[in-house]
């Protein structure tokens, strides 16, 4: 969203006077790398910071500003600790290109002024931030704040806010058809849980679903309501409403009578079409004794590329993988996977292995769970087209492993 303190801009060619050639073009931004929606807000209400840790990442704003004259450029800083303390901007302006070092490690987050540029108004200016390799990279939004040739004071402030982590024209959209189905080695294994949906109900013999269920960062509660059963597949669906205090309602559900340690589990699903939802596929085997908690997160799975796969375990440090796929994970089922055993976890994507994590303390009977939940900034920006949306389960599978004897 382009907006400014004395018009609002959200659309590809704005009439507006006193600029030259009487129009602001709406702005470009792009990334190379990978990049993904931070935990961290933007600068504003409801608004996003993006990040990465690719040291070869580069973020790029270009304005087209159609303005001859200076122009007081500002980046808003999210600061943490992981994050680079030297960064690199680039501002390319009326044929020349000034570096700017920025540390985003520390202090509050704050409008950190660039300096001041004089834009030929041609419209090939650009700002680029990049890596000195010593951290991450946060962004959230660029000023432009264009100055009054005659007192130098500013006549119009434009901000550009809509930052994207990914290309989604690049995406793929459809799953390839030699995915493998199932555990590596499958003679080793036995089927002991399915459930591929073909009634018209869920069933309440097999899963038990949420009941109101919500934490405080969380802006959705969890309703039977949500979820349905239908055309063999099951949907967990989000939907703006007001109930149980907060403003959206997703659903939970996990096995009732089914339970198991250890094993490869495994689920076939579509994530749902809209960023700001958390779709996730997980165990957890709710420990009286919270020295013996563990949860293995199977995928958070974030719209439209984010796989988020971990394994927290009480009294340990929680570890974790972000893996961005090159699809469209909304577009067509994918295969989320996890292998478990007493000494580590192995995470699945489509068959092929995406992370391991050494297991300390998760050797207790789990259930399934899938769920959904409302969540801003991590999981991206939360707008109205995630009304009515759905995560859609076409089936879950789980294995164990036979015993030595077993043929």
């Amino acid at each position: 969203m382009i907006t400014s303190r004395k018009a609002s801009v959200c659309c590809a060619a704005v009439m507006l006077p006193g600029i030259l050639g009487g129009t602001v073009f709406a702005r470009e931004f792009a990334t190379t790398g990978r990049w993904s929606f931070s935990s961290l807000p933007g600068h504003a209400t409801n608004k996003n910071s993006i990040y990465t840790r690719d040291t070869n990442a580069v973020a790029t704003w270009t304005p087209q500003l159609r303005s001859d004259g200076l122009t007081r450029l500002s980046l808003h800083v999210v600061t943490h600790q992981g994050n680079d303390r030297a960064a690199l901007v680039d501002v390319f302006a009326e044929g020349k290109t000034n570096t700017v070092r920025v540390d985003m490690a520390s202090g509050s987050p704050r409008w950190l002024a660039l300096g001041n540029f004089q834009f030929s108004g041609r419209g090939d200016e650009f700002v680029r931030v990049r890596s000195s390799g010593r951290g991450n990279l946060r962004i959230s939004a660029l000023q432009a704040e264009i100055l009054d040739s005659k007192d130098g004071n500013g006549w119009q402030t434009l901000i550009f806010d809509d930052l994207l982590p990914y290309d989604s024209a690049k995406l793929k959209l459809v799953t390839p058809e030699d995915v493998r189905l199932g555990p590596p080695n499958p003679e080793q294994w036995e089927l002991t849980f399915n459930d591929d949906f073909n009634g018209d109900r869920l069933d309440t013999n097999v899963w038990k679903s949420a009941q109101g269920q919500s934490w405080g960062k969380l802006l959705s509660a969890r309703y039977p309501e949500n979820i349905a059963v239908s055309n063999g597949l099951l949907q967990l669906i989000t939907r703006k409403e007001q109930r149980g205090g907060k403003e959206w309602t997703s659903a939970m559900l996990s096995t009732t009578k089914f339970r198991q340690k250890y094993g490869y589990w495994e689920a076939r699903y579509r994530y749902a079409a809209a960023s700001g939802l958390n779709q996730s596929f997980w165990m957890n085997p709710g420990a009286k004794e919270k020295d013996k908690g563990f949860e293995i997160d199977v995928n958070e799975g974030h719209y439209p590329t984010d796989i988020n796969s971990s394994l927290h375990q009480s009294g340990l440090a929680s570890q974790s993988k972000r893996f961005v796929a090159d699809y469209d994970l909304a577009a067509d089922f994918h295969i989320y996977a996890a292998e478990w055993n007493e000494r580590e976890v192995i995470y699945y994507f489509d068959g092929q292995e995406i992370f391991r994590a050494p297991n300390t303390k998760a050797h207790l009977e789990v259930p399934v769970i899938f769920a959904t939940a409302v969540l801003p900034f991590w999981a991206g920006p939360v707008t109205d087209a995630l009304d009515g949306k759905s995560m859609d389960v076409d089936w879950v599978r789980v294995y164990q492993k036979k015993s030595p004897n077993e043929k």
